[in-house]
């Protein structure tokens, strides 16, 4: 069975009410940093979602490899570009953990990579950093419809127009 690790999304264009829509999704085998890479430019993708473990691991250690020691601005963006494709511009990451480091690599290069948090928690997420403006070790402001709150102990309680009470 295929796991829907990454979602790289092509080109939107509009239909005849003017929504945007996706032309082509390619899910990966994997989740490694060496499948985003051979994916990564041979796709050529505008946006991609991804499981944090994708991202997870060597990726960054492997984007400072290829670009380290490059001096020229001009080759250092022919280099990113080799590494990342020519038009990624969005990127959602979710489902745990991933490291500041790998937001501000994204985010340092043009790619406004945001971190949701809650669609296992809420089936429909909780919370989103706003594009380019990733702060470390938080999981970003309330999507809209949604209402947070920390209770007494520090918990956190949520309601929405899609999250379920508890009886």
């Amino acid at each position: 069975m295929l796991s829907p690790i990454v979602s790289y999304i092509r080109p939107l264009s509009r239909n005849d009410r003017g929504h945007l829509l996706a032309r082509t999704y390619v899910f990966a085998g994997n989740n490694s940093a060496e499948t985003l890479f051979a994916l990564f430019p041979k796709i050529n993708p505008s946006g991609f979602y991804q499981y944090s473990l994708a991202l997870a691991g060597n990726f960054n250690e492997k984007c400072q490899e290829k670009i380290s020691g490059i001096g020229s601005s001009g080759l250092r963006a022919r280099a990113i570009e080799e590494i990342l494709g020519n038009r990624l511009k969005w990127g959602l990451s979710a489902a745990g953990y991933l490291d500041p480091v790998v937001f501000r690599f994204f985010n340092d290069h043009g790619v406004a990579l945001c971190s949701g948090f809650g669609m296992t928690e809420a089936t429909g997420g909780i919370t989103m950093t706003p594009p380019f403006r990733y702060q470390d070790f938080k999981v970003g402001i309330p999507l809209p419809g949604v209402v947070t709150r920390l209770n007494e102990n520090r918990e956190l309680e949520i309601s929405g127009h899609y999250i379920g009470a508890v009886s």
